[in-house]
């Protein structure tokens, strides 16, 4: 997981000249677990634009179990409409066991987003797989 993350920040530290003027620094607001449980997840990630349809995430904090927790992914939205987007995305991540997590350390779902100026909201929509309990995550960040 350390080397996925190391390579795609020297990805983006080769295209230096490219990289800050497609990048967003992320912060989860609030998660919602379908057993109805309402959780404030303390997460944040950096997403790089690829291309117009597709972005690199990254991210790190404590995940709803409350452990450390890292990620690196992509996300592809290939819908839009103005400044909403939507689509899927799936990613490596650590901090849960096989039990909670079926796949051990994949995890994907939809996504949609809007962008307003350089402010960005997004859901994630990640569906139940493991113990029957599907997640919502809100996010807002910032474009720079």
């Amino acid at each position: 997981m350390k080397l996925i993350l190391i390579l795609v920040v020297l990805a983006c530290l080769s295209q230096a000249h490219n990289c800050l003027a497609a990048d967003r620094i992320m912060v989860d607001a609030y998660t919602h677990h379908s057993s109805g449980e309402w959780k404030r997840p303390n997460r944040m990630s950096w997403q790089h634009d690829l291309t117009e349809d597709l972005a690199s995430d990254i991210g790190a904090g404590h995940n709803s179990y409350g452990k450390l927790s890292f990620n690196a992914g992509l996300i592809y939205q290939p819908l839009k409409v103005g400044s909403l987007s939507a689509g899927a995305f799936v990613s490596l991540v650590s901090g849960y066991t096989c039990e909670q997590l079926k796949t051990c350390a994949v995890a994907g779902g939809l996504i949609a987003s809007y962008e307003v100026g350089t402010v960005t909201m997004q859901v994630l929509y990640v569906p139940a797989i493991s113990d029957g309990v599907s997640v919502t995550q809100a996010r807002i960040g910032m474009r720079f």
